[in-house]
């Protein structure tokens, strides 16, 4: 195997979105001004097709007021307003683990 061809095999997909953030006494937001580097991983995949069906899941899931847990496989719905984490869902995008925004300054 070449090294480029190597390097290429070992990247993987982060499905990122922006946090959702709450400072005290406040309701929680989503920090849509947030560094892409302190963007939230809601789950890692393998390969940039899966990562894509799994942003139309969360897509999907938003658009019926469901959060997506990827863990159980299964959606599931917050005691509080769940509102910040359903716009959360909705600005997800896929992201390659090699790209140099997630480096940070």
């Amino acid at each position: 195997m070449k090294p480029h061809a190597a390097a290429l095999a070992l990247v993987m997909w982060y499905l990122l979105a922006p946090p959702v953030r709450q400072t005290r006494n406040d309701k929680p937001y989503l920090d849509e001004h947030a560094a892409y580097h302190d963007w939230k991983i809601l789950h890692t995949f393998k390969t940039r097709d899966e990562c894509d069906a799994g942003q139309q899941r969360v897509v999907k899931d938003a658009k019926n007021d469901k959060l997506t847990s990827f863990s159980g496989g299964s959606s599931f719905v917050l005691d509080e307003d769940p509102k910040p984490w359903l716009e959360q869902q909705l600005e997800a995008e896929c992201t390659a683990t090699d790209d140099p925004r997630l480096k940070g300054k």
